[in-house]
């Protein structure tokens, strides 16, 4: 009788662990975008690009505004890729910065104050549920970095990527005495 009782224990655990399992599945499976869902090859390959290219991107002006810091990334990625770039594309979820091949929104950040980094993951939210969306910062203290990652994690959507670009000048302006 105690291998019947034990049979049981075993089969409930495993019986717990697929279903884990399953809702793990079922969860991520929730969290994809449309464009993940209904166009994964393009995703895919639109991903692996604009990934590569930030990157290897290091910016090398000061900017004053952050339209001049969307369309020089806009313009960057037009430069060196063949994607279709829009900026500012007018859609139901909203007006990301940066729409690449209708599958991959950025949303960028200049030197974002904290209320802005909260504001951004409401505009992602929104964006997610369409497209790959990725949050783009320039000039961002690590400090904020990471509190935008916390955000983006407390909120269940840590899929949503953060990219802090380096400046050409590593930072150094603090430092020369000026």
């Amino acid at each position: 009788m105690a291998d019947d009782g034990s049979k049981l224990l075993l089969m409930g655990a495993a019986g717990l662990g697929l279903g884990a399992y399953l809702e793990q599945r079922r969860r991520a499976k929730l969290r994809l975008s449309r464009a993940e869902r209904e166009e994964p090859d393009v995703v895919l390959e639109v991903v692996a690009e604009v990934g590569g290219l930030l990157e290897a991107c290091v910016l090398l002006e000061d900017f004053k505004r952050e339209a001049d810091f969307r369309d020089a990334i806009a313009g960057y990625i037009q430069e060196h890729s063949e994607l279709d770039v829009e900026i500012e594309a007018s859609t139901r979820e909203g007006r990301p910065d940066i729409l690449v091949e209708g599958v991959l929104a950025l949303e960028l950040k200049l030197r974002p104050k904290r209320g802005h980094l909260h504001r951004a993951v409401g505009q992602t939210a929104e964006y997610a549920r369409r497209w790959v969306t990725w949050l783009v910062l320039a000039d961002t203290k690590e400090s904020k970095v990471q509190h935008l990652v916390d955000l983006l994690a407390d909120s269940d959507m840590d899929h949503v990527a953060v990219w802090a670009l380096p400046h050409g000048d590593d930072g150094d302006d603090d430092d020369d005495g000026e």
